[in-house]
């Protein structure tokens, strides 16, 4: 008779964000200076995807500035504007 053996691994990720990147610099929409974030830490600190925060982008919800380097810093007045317009949007309808 065989016997067998079953082997489970459970794993866990804790994520521990100290400093998301987070630069001062000009917002031409907010027309002030603001606190920035890459990509990557707007989206870490509004608890969604990168990809959530390119398509408020492209939907022009959020205000953002190219680098020299090309890469995108977004404006955390803008991000955290939407996310409470969603929060309120979303209470309306319960």
């Amino acid at each position: 008779m065989k016997k067998r053996t079953d082997i489970t691994i459970e794993t866990e990720r804790t994520l521990f964000i100290v400093n998301p990147e987070r630069i001062v610099s000009w917002c031409g929409s907010c027309r002030d200076e603001v606190k920035m974030a890459t990509v990557d830490g707007a989206a870490a600190l509004a608890g969604i995807s990168s990809l959530d925060i390119f398509r408020m982008i492209e939907e022009k919800r959020l205000h953002y500035i190219e680098t020299p380097a090309r890469s995108l810093l977004v404006c955390l007045n803008s991000l955290f504007g939407n996310l409470q317009e969603s929060l309120s949007t979303q209470g309306e309808q319960l």
